[in-house]
């Protein structure tokens, strides 16, 4: 098969430890090679540690969509719906940034990291079928990567890269919260 000049989709997904992490090693190769990078981080309220190197750097932009805890799959509290209000317009923000990117950005390589994206769908928060729309929206020039446990199957078939990463031991089951710097 002839290589195609248009960047690819690549997928984190599984029960593991490192989905993020790989992302932003990613985003470190991406932005050393020249491209402009874009960070958007869904399910987090934009406190985690790497946000503060990140923000410092040129050519990274950053968009967090959060609320202030955590929510569990079908209940329906207040921070559900801040939850999910901040997430879909995250959704809307990356489509219309696409369309800026065909006149803009022609020609320059972007990378796109969506962070948690695959969470959205476990948690009813969007469907399947709008991130799939997302990704076949992608600008040519833009590498996009989707993190995030729990990636719905039907993902599989959009991307060209398909990683699993899988729990093979974890401190969090003997009780070790997640320490600043390593987990958050």
């Amino acid at each position: 098969m002839a290589y195609m000049k248009k960047e690819l989709v690549h997928l984190y997904t599984g029960n593991g430890k490192g989905k993020t992490t790989a992302a932003l090693g990613l985003l470190l190769r991406a932005l050393g090679a020249g491209y402009k990078v874009y960070l958007f981080q869904f399910m987090k309220k934009g406190d985690s540690s790497e946000l503060c190197v990140l923000k410092r750097l040129e050519g990274v932009e950053l968009h967090t969509f959060g609320a202030k805890g955590f929510i569990k799959k079908g209940e329906r509290d207040e921070n559900y719906w801040e939850m999910r209000e901040s997430n879909r317009a995250g959704l809307k923000l990356i489509l219309e940034l696409f369309e800026n990117f065909k006149y803009e950005l022609r020609g320059r390589k972007i990378l796109v990291v969506l962070d948690e994206i695959c969470l959205l769908p476990f948690f009813e928060i969007a469907s399947v079928e709008e991130i799939i729309e997302i990704i076949k929206k992608k600008p040519d020039n833009v590498e996009l990567v989707l993190t995030g446990r729990n990636a719905p199957k039907e993902l599989f078939t959009y991307c060209d890269y398909v990683s699993e990463v899988r729990e093979v031991k974890h401190p969090f089951k003997k009780g070790v919260k997640a320490r600043k710097g390593i987990e958050s």
